[in-house]
């Protein structure tokens, strides 16, 4: 009989848990929708550009005006290696004087291209190494709910803002990046 009078309790309780739960996972979805909205805004080249001084040989003046689409990797990262053949596919597709293909790499250049040797990786984007400073200011970009994994993918448009921003070896979004490198050459070339 103790058990049937508790049990009104446990299911308010469940209730109010499930409730809890839920308004936690909206408030998140919207925190998350409004955080990407405000990076979407920021003009990523030119804080870069600035923040560095104009001085990186890889993110500078150079590239204002143009797409350029970064991709933050390792040799000893499984998902970087997983990803190349297919962004050295839209390489191959989309680059030109309107778009530049750029890679970043925390690690030693010598030792990394030592194991890319090793390893047959052919990279096809513009390679840069030993890039903590760049790579820290571009993770700076990151949401809360966003880690510093690796690889990373952005695409900044010619206003220098990020179209997009995502971590990890996603085929979902290299689709997306490709459908979206697509319209901006059929635009680039309507233009001309």
């Amino acid at each position: 009989m103790k058990r049937f009078k508790r049990l009104p309790f446990l299911l308010i309780a469940a209730f109010v848990a499930i409730g809890l739960l839920v308004l936690s996972v909206s408030l998140s979805n919207t925190e998350i929708k409004k955080g990407q909205a405000e990076r979407a805004q920021k003009n990523i080249l030119q804080e870069i550009i600035e923040a560095t001084n104009n001085e990186n040989p890889a993110i500078n003046d150079s590239l204002k005006d143009k797409v350029v689409v970064i991709n933050v990797w390792a040799t000893w990262c499984k998902p970087c290696l997983q990803e190349i053949p297919e962004l050295n596919e839209l390489v191959k597709e989309y680059k030109s004087d309107e778009i530049v293909f750029i890679a970043l790499n925390r690690e030693n250049e010598e030792e990394e291209r030592e194991k890319m040797e090793e390893t047959g990786i052919e990279f096809d984007y513009e390679l840069y190494f030993n890039q903590d400073e760049l790579i820290d200011l571009l993770y700076s970009y990151k949401l809360k709910n966003e880690s510093n994994a690796i690889p990373l993918n952005i695409v900044l448009n010619k206003s220098g803002q990020p179209d997009f921003y995502y971590m990890g070896n996603q085929l979902e979004k290299l689709k997306e990046m490709r459908i979206h490198l697509s319209k901006l050459r059929t635009t680039t070339f309507r233009i001309l």
